[in-house]
């Protein structure tokens, strides 16, 4: 498809959208044509113009039977909505077959979140080696700021160098101001003494084991290392720490729209999903201190 290495150029630099999610949404749309070139009686390009509501909601379909979770098609088919905005503002191709499909929410998730016990059990652990003090340092510096897992590998050192506060650049090119709790400047310090690479300028703060800079899939192992000794804890993983930085500033008392400002939303809507995760400490919290919350009616 001709029009794909421009589509990503336009998400990255017009959008200004994350190298991740411009990747997610390439192959959306590349899976989208590769289901069109067997379904459509079109080829090539001309199916791609001439694309009809009843593809559109066919490919649906085909990725619920295929066992796409809702949340899945949903950003598929915003993707392809995407991808003819594109189409319609650069090259005036207008199609708005996609424009006319709408998927159902559906029954979302309730974050899964660590208790401060867990958490406590996780930070509390004797570092044996430069690799064990990393990933201290890794899991004190997402719980302790919410940091998406992409923003804090992407940290270098000379961020740590304004003292408690990190400008951070997070979706989309937004700035946030993030401030560094002493716990987390703890345990970064001590994985600065015993770091493998100087500590400094644009030096990654993780690095792998081949002292390059750590990636995603690698963090993500490390942290599900890390959880397998805790007690009734399936998996944690950088989204579980940033949900459980977020419940649990909920549960003592922090504002849904602040909660918003640390967690880098665009949208206070992404940040109401917490407000599920922190319902059952709210009715506690109701009942003992209500002056009518332990009357029984």
């Amino acid at each position: 498809m001709k029009y794909l290495e421009e589509y990503a150029r336009w998400l990255s630099v017009e959008r200004r959208l994350s190298a991740c999610t411009v990747l997610a949404y390439v192959c959306d749309v590349k899976n989208f044509f590769t289901f069109l070139q067997g379904h459509s009686e079109c080829e090539g390009d001309e199916a791609v113009r001439t694309v009809k509501p009843a593809d559109v909601r066919s490919w649906i379909v085909s990725m619920d039977k295929q066992g796409h979770a809702r949340s899945s098609v949903r950003r598929s088919v915003s993707s392809v909505r995407s991808f003819y905005n594109f189409l319609r503002v650069v090259h005036g191709i207008h199609n708005v077959a996609a424009q006319c499909i709408s998927v159902a929410i559906g029954t979302q998730k309730i974050p899964q979140a660590l208790s401060v016990e867990q958490v406590r059990a996780l930070l509390c652990v004797r570092c044996e080696g430069w690799k064990e003090a990393r990933t201290l340092a890794l899991v004190a510096l997402l719980y302790g700021t919410g940091l998406r897992i992409s923003e804090a590998l992407d940290l270098c050192w000379k961020d740590f160098d304004r003292g408690d506060i990190m400008r951070i650049r997070g979706k989309g090119g937004k700035e946030r101001l993030v401030a560094l709790l002493s716990f987390v400047q703890e345990k970064i310090n001590a994985w600065r003494l015993v770091s493998p690479v100087p500590c400094e300028g644009r030096q990654r703060v993780f690095v792998g084991d081949r002292l390059g800079a750590l990636s995603p899939a690698v963090a993500l192992r490390l942290l599900l290392q890390r959880g397998r000794g805790l007690d009734g804890v399936v998996h944690v993983t950088p989204h579980v720490m940033r949900h459980s930085f977020a419940t649990h500033l909920l549960e003592h008392g922090g504002d849904v729209r602040m909660i918003q400002e640390l967690l880098g939303h665009a949208s206070v809507v992404s940040t109401q999903r917490y407000m599920h995760a922190g319902l059952p400490h709210m009715r506690r919290v109701y009942t003992q201190l209500h002056p009518r919350g332990a009357k029984k009616r």
